[in-house]
């Protein structure tokens, strides 16, 4: 059918019918086929939908693109995944952990230097959370570089064989922190670097009190140099 002729998720009745000619008709023949015996099908015309790469450090989930990993931890990824008919069989999420898979060491994430990870999707559910295996990011960093990328992009069809269309695709996107990106790039690039100690400057600390107390309705401000060697954006959360 056209897709102005029907929407994505009505349901179709194929319903056949047998002719006969007049003298069958005469001689009481007739077309016994139960309707029960008539084919159902569901049209689709929309491939599956995404929602935000997450990644899961301790505590709280944090969008993956742009995000700041630490090499010692295995990356934890999640996204929720919709169709407005009947998902697929699978999702596919490709990598790249630059140090690792970066072949000809060009800094570039090529196609062929991707790898997969293949997770099943139920098939009786329109929207499902699918949460990845952990991804061993410890050889992201390049030799002489303080920090490295992976590189995360999406790929599946539905039942009906409609494609992911917001999966991205081979190379590192436009955010990148090698500037070296591409507009329609991968889904997601994640930043590697080494764990390091977050820092309170000595005497740094200054807290607007009163005689030293809180005021009821007063709006009081805290103030604190804080040292990171990999950047404050490399941290998940503040707690005061």
């Amino acid at each position: 059918p056209g897709g102005g002729d029907i929407s994505s998720g009505d349901e179709i009745r194929v319903v056949p019918f047998l002719e006969f000619s007049s003298d069958e008709l005469s001689n009481g023949v007739s077309d016994e086929t139960s309707v029960a015996n008539y084919p159902h099908f569901i049209f689709d015309s929309q491939g599956p939908t995404l929602g935000v790469l997450y990644t899961i450090p301790p505590g709280i989930h944090q969008p993956a693109d742009g995000h700041v990993w630490y090499e010692d931890n295995m990356l934890a990824l999640s996204i929720e995944v919709s169709d407005d008919v009947r998902q697929g069989e699978t999702l596919n999420l490709h990598y790249w952990v630059e140090a690792a898979d970066d072949v000809n060491s060009d800094g570039i994430a090529q196609g062929e230097e991707y790898r997969m990870l293949s997770e099943q999707l139920s098939l009786n559910s329109l929207n499902q959370i699918v949460d990845f295996p952990l991804i061993d990011v410890s050889m992201a960093i390049p030799e002489g570089r303080s920090w490295g990328e992976v590189s995360l992009w999406l790929s599946g069809d539905d039942l009906a064989g409609n494609p992911l269309t917001s999966g991205g695709a081979p190379g590192l996107g436009s955010g990148s922190g090698a500037g070296s990106g591409v507009e329609d790039g991968d889904l997601a690039t994640v930043r590697i670097t080494r764990d390091s100690q977050a820092e309170i400057e000595s005497g740094s600390v200054a807290f607007d009190l009163v005689n030293g107390q809180l005021l009821a309705g007063h709006k009081h401000t805290f103030t604190v140099i804080l040292e990171e060697q990999e950047g404050l954006d490399s941290l998940d959360r503040l707690v005061l």
